[in-house]
């Protein structure tokens, strides 16, 4: 794939995912949008209060969906603020304050899931399966779907969260793009820079990792 391919692919995934995790709620009237814009060019530290007060708690909430962990979410919060705050002049007027920082934080979310897409990080060995030297299981695979299916369908949500949170952030990139916003394979591929086959094994992993994960959270139940 030519390098201005792979640019455009990561430009149409950011504005899918853009899309699909937009958030809900009418936007401020742009006469109001457009005074505190040029407060904030102006260096008015309230107007900048003011942007941080109403616009973090749903970047916030995006932010999580797509990295499932607090601290990660929290920077990628920070580092939207930072990068628009730098180059608040050039906030395209079409799309808005509100819908800028969303498109910031969504790249900034992506592409810390692509540098972290090549490593499967530490503690990710021993959620996968192992085999003996004949191809088969060298240890038994336990089945906690059936103890799952006993409980109440929120705990069981909060346990696979809690699990996918747990794994390495790769594989947690896999699972998100995959599985919450639905990318196709290539798409995910491409946000990850990933071959499509790779994507499909790293993917592959991910869920032998949430299973392995999730098996380990009923034993302990």
């Amino acid at each position: 794939m030519t390098p201005p391919a792979v640019g455009a692919l990561w430009d149409e995934a950011v504005q899918k995912v853009a899309e699909r995790l937009a958030p809900a709620g009418a936007r401020v009237a742009p006469a109001a949008e457009a005074a505190l814009l040029g407060r904030i060019c102006a260096g008015d530290d309230r107007a900048c209060e003011l942007l941080v007060h109403d616009a973090a708690g749903q970047l916030l909430a995006t932010a999580r969906r797509l990295l499932r962990c607090e601290q990660d979410a929290l920077d990628v919060v920070c580092e939207t603020f930072s990068a628009a705050f730098g180059s608040v002049g050039g906030v395209p007027v079409a799309r808005g304050l509100a819908g800028t920082l969303h498109h910031l934080l969504i790249r900034t979310a992506l592409s810390k899931l692509r540098d972290a897409a090549v490593h499967r990080g530490p503690g990710a060995e021993p959620l996968l399966p192992r085999f003996d030297s004949r191809g088969g299981h060298a240890a038994p695979i336990d089945d906690w779907v059936p103890r799952a299916a006993t409980e109440d369908a929120g705990v069981v949500a909060e346990r696979v969260r809690a699990a996918i949170s747990g794994l390495a952030l790769g594989f947690r990139a896999s699972l998100v793009l995959h599985d919450a916003v639905e990318l196709t394979t290539e798409e995910a591929a491409g946000v990850l820079d990933l071959t499509p086959a790779e994507a499909k094994m790293r993917l592959h992993q991910a869920r032998q990792a949430l299973r392995g994960a999730l098996a380990n959270t009923y034993a302990n139940v």
